[in-house]
C-alpha cells in the first residue's frame, strides 16, 4: 500500500473573499438605492454564503443561542420570508437593512472588516 503524504494549503483566501464581499456590499447599497429590494436581498445572501463559515466559528464562543450569529441570521431570514408573504415592504426594506448591519458585524468580528489602530501608535514601524 502506498504511504500518501498529508498536505496542507499555503494559500490564504481570507483577501479574496474580502474584496468579493466588498464589492458585493458596493452593489447591494446600489440596488438598496435604487429600491430593488429582490436583488439587494439576493446580494446578501451572497454574503451570507461568505461569511456561514466565520458566523459558525465565532459562535462556538458565544454560550447565549439568542446571541448567536447563526441563529440570528435565521431568524432575520424567517423574518423576510413573512414580510414577503404578507406584502409588508417596509418591514421586507427594514429586515433587509438589519440582516446587512449583522453580515457586517460578522465581518469585522472575525477580522475581516475595517482596521483599526490607536492614534497614539507610531506611523514607523
Amino acid at each position: 500500500m502506498e504511504h500518501k503524504e498529508k498536505l496542507i494549503s499555503t494559500f490564504n483566501e481570507s483577501a479574496l473573499q474580502i474584496q468579493r464581499i466588498g464589492n458585493d456590499l458596493v452593489e447591494a447599497k446600489y440596488h438598496r438605492k435604487k429600491g430593488r429590494l429582490i436583488k439587494y436581498r439576493f446580494i446578501l445572501e451572497t454574503i451570507e454564503d461568505e461569511l456561514y463559515y466565520d458566523a459558525k466559528k465565532l459562535d462556538k464562543n458565544i454560550k447565549e443561542e439568542s446571541e448567536k450569529y447563526l441563529y440570528n441570521l435565521k431568524e432575520i431570514n424567517k423574518s423576510i420570508d413573512l414580510s414577503i408573504l404578507s406584502k409588508d415592504f417596509s418591514k421586507f426594506y427594514q429586515d433587509l437593512r438589519k440582516k446587512e448591519r449583522l453580515l457586517r458585524e460578522i465581518q469585522q468580528e472575525c477580522g475581516k472588516g475595517a482596521s483599526y489602530k490607536s492614534a497614539d501608535e507610531d506611523e514607523l514601524d
